[in-house]
């Protein structure tokens, strides 16, 4: 089936098998946006999908649904090394 996945104002299609789970899901994210599966928050209608599940979990997940994506940033501060000295 074809889900399409959201970030910000963006958006593209991707293929996923019903016994994808999220993590899968989220690695084939990272093989097209290069975020790590780590930073990935994947949700569709305000609720947060799980990584160990999978599409069946979910029956509101079917062809078509629009998966939304956040992607966490890390920003590095090297003041925070001070306290490490």
């Amino acid at each position: 089936m074809r889900v399409t996945i959201v970030v910000k104002e963006h958006e593209f299609g991707l293929d996923v098998a019903k016994e994808d789970t999220f993590v899968d899901i989220k690695h084939k994210i990272e093989q097209i946006l290069g975020a790590s599966t780590e930073s990935q928050t994947l949700s569709v209608l305000g609720r947060e999908l799980v990584d160990g599940l999978d599409m069946e979990d979910y029956p509101i997940v079917v062809e078509g649904t629009r998966i939304n994506l956040v992607i966490r940033s890390f920003e590095f501060d090297s003041r925070n090394l001070v306290r490490f000295r």
